[in-house]
Protein backbone atom coordinates (compact mmCIF):
# COMPACT_ATOMS: atom_id res chain seq x y z
CA UNK A 1 0.00 0.00 0.00
CA UNK A 2 1.42 3.23 -1.18
CA UNK A 3 0.50 6.77 0.41
CA UNK A 4 0.93 10.68 -0.90
CA UNK A 5 -0.48 13.16 1.45
CA UNK A 6 -1.62 16.66 0.44
CA UNK A 7 -2.17 19.46 2.26
CA UNK A 8 -5.40 20.58 2.36
CA UNK A 9 -6.41 23.23 2.18
CA UNK A 10 -3.87 24.67 0.63
CA UNK A 11 -1.03 24.96 -0.70
CA UNK A 12 1.38 25.60 1.99
CA UNK A 13 4.78 25.01 3.48
CA UNK A 14 4.70 20.94 4.07
CA UNK A 15 7.56 20.73 5.26
CA UNK A 16 6.92 20.07 9.25
CA UNK A 17 4.96 16.95 7.73
CA UNK A 18 7.85 15.77 6.16
CA UNK A 19 10.30 15.97 9.29
CA UNK A 20 7.41 14.00 10.60
CA UNK A 21 6.92 11.50 7.90
CA UNK A 22 10.89 11.19 7.71
CA UNK A 23 11.25 10.88 11.75
CA UNK A 24 8.73 7.46 11.40
CA UNK A 25 10.49 6.19 8.33
CA UNK A 26 7.09 6.58 6.76
CA UNK A 27 7.78 6.45 3.03
CA UNK A 28 4.65 9.09 2.11
CA UNK A 29 4.80 11.09 -1.22
CA UNK A 30 4.15 14.52 -0.29
CA UNK A 31 2.01 16.01 -3.23
CA UNK A 32 1.79 19.94 -4.05
CA UNK A 33 -1.71 21.48 -4.26
CA UNK A 34 -0.36 24.76 -6.34
CA UNK A 35 -0.55 22.60 -9.74
CA UNK A 36 -3.38 20.16 -8.84
CA UNK A 37 -6.62 20.39 -6.73
CA UNK A 38 -7.32 17.92 -3.92
CA UNK A 39 -10.40 16.91 -5.65
CA UNK A 40 -7.81 15.31 -8.65
CA UNK A 41 -6.16 13.98 -5.92
CA UNK A 42 -8.75 12.25 -4.65
CA UNK A 43 -10.11 10.75 -7.76
CA UNK A 44 -6.89 9.36 -8.64
CA UNK A 45 -6.85 7.63 -4.97
CA UNK A 46 -8.12 4.27 -3.65
CA UNK A 47 -9.13 5.61 -0.62
CA UNK A 48 -8.80 9.44 1.18
CA UNK A 49 -8.25 10.25 4.72
CA UNK A 50 -8.43 13.18 7.15
CA UNK A 51 -9.52 14.31 10.30
CA UNK A 52 -13.17 14.84 9.68
CA UNK A 53 -12.66 17.42 6.70
CA UNK A 54 -14.74 17.89 3.68
CA UNK A 55 -12.67 15.61 1.86
CA UNK A 56 -14.54 12.70 2.69
CA UNK A 57 -17.60 13.96 1.67
CA UNK A 58 -16.62 15.38 -1.05
CA UNK A 59 -14.25 11.88 -1.88
CA UNK A 60 -17.54 9.84 -1.51
CA UNK A 61 -19.33 12.31 -4.06
CA UNK A 62 -16.68 10.94 -6.84
CA UNK A 63 -16.67 7.54 -6.34
CA UNK A 64 -13.82 7.11 -3.79
CA UNK A 65 -14.08 5.74 -0.57
CA UNK A 66 -13.23 7.77 2.74
CA UNK A 67 -11.96 7.31 6.52
CA UNK A 68 -12.04 9.68 9.29
CA UNK A 69 -8.93 9.51 11.54
CA UNK A 70 -9.79 10.66 14.72
CA UNK A 71 -8.21 10.57 18.04
CA UNK A 72 -9.54 8.47 21.14
CA UNK A 73 -13.15 10.62 22.15
CA UNK A 74 -13.05 12.87 19.24
CA UNK A 75 -16.71 12.70 17.81
CA UNK A 76 -18.33 13.99 14.57
CA UNK A 77 -21.46 14.86 13.70
CA UNK A 78 -20.89 14.37 10.51
CA UNK A 79 -24.49 12.93 8.57
CA UNK A 80 -22.22 10.61 6.40
CA UNK A 81 -20.01 9.08 9.28
CA UNK A 82 -23.44 8.48 11.68
CA UNK A 83 -25.03 6.93 8.43
CA UNK A 84 -22.08 4.40 8.48
CA UNK A 85 -20.78 5.80 4.97
CA UNK A 86 -17.46 7.04 6.28
CA UNK A 87 -15.58 4.40 9.07
CA UNK A 88 -13.80 6.06 11.56
CA UNK A 89 -10.28 4.99 12.64
CA UNK A 90 -9.24 5.55 16.44
CA UNK A 91 -5.49 4.54 15.48
CA UNK A 92 -2.99 3.67 12.64
CA UNK A 93 -3.49 -0.19 12.78
CA UNK A 94 -7.17 0.49 12.78
CA UNK A 95 -7.15 2.45 9.90
CA UNK A 96 -4.83 0.56 8.08
CA UNK A 97 -7.20 -2.53 8.37
CA UNK A 98 -10.08 -0.04 7.01
CA UNK A 99 -7.90 1.28 4.01
CA UNK A 100 -7.38 -2.26 3.37
CA UNK A 101 -10.68 -3.28 3.03
CA UNK A 102 -12.36 0.25 1.58
CA UNK A 103 -9.23 0.44 -1.26
CA UNK A 104 -10.45 -2.92 -2.73
CA UNK A 105 -13.37 -1.49 -4.38
CA UNK A 106 -15.34 1.92 -5.45
CA UNK A 107 -17.22 3.49 -3.33
CA UNK A 108 -21.11 3.00 -4.52
CA UNK A 109 -22.76 6.68 -4.52
CA UNK A 110 -26.22 5.00 -4.58
CA UNK A 111 -25.57 4.56 -0.66
CA UNK A 112 -25.39 8.52 -0.27
CA UNK A 113 -29.31 7.95 -0.33
CA UNK A 114 -28.65 6.61 3.47
CA UNK A 115 -27.52 10.25 4.59
CA UNK A 116 -30.38 11.61 2.68
CA UNK A 117 -28.96 12.51 -0.35
CA UNK A 118 -29.67 11.83 -3.97
CA UNK A 119 -26.90 9.87 -5.92
CA UNK A 120 -27.72 12.46 -9.01
CA UNK A 121 -27.32 15.50 -6.95
CA UNK A 122 -25.05 17.16 -9.65
CA UNK A 123 -27.44 16.56 -12.04
CA UNK A 124 -30.07 17.90 -10.33
CA UNK A 125 -27.89 20.82 -9.51
CA UNK A 126 -27.04 21.79 -13.31
CA UNK A 127 -31.00 20.95 -14.11
CA UNK A 128 -32.12 23.83 -11.74
CA UNK A 129 -28.67 26.17 -12.90
CA UNK A 130 -30.38 25.81 -16.46
CA UNK A 131 -33.55 26.63 -15.37
CA UNK A 132 -32.64 29.75 -13.75
CA UNK A 133 -30.52 30.71 -16.36
CA UNK A 134 -32.60 30.00 -19.61
CA UNK A 135 -36.52 31.11 -17.95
Amino acid sequence: MSFAFVAHPGPFNTSRERSIFDLHGAQVKVLNRSKESTAVFAKVANVTASQGSTCGPQSLSIGVNSVYVLPIGAVTTDVFAKNGLIPIARNGSAAATKFEKLASKPFDRKELSKAGIPSNSLQLIVEKVKACVYS
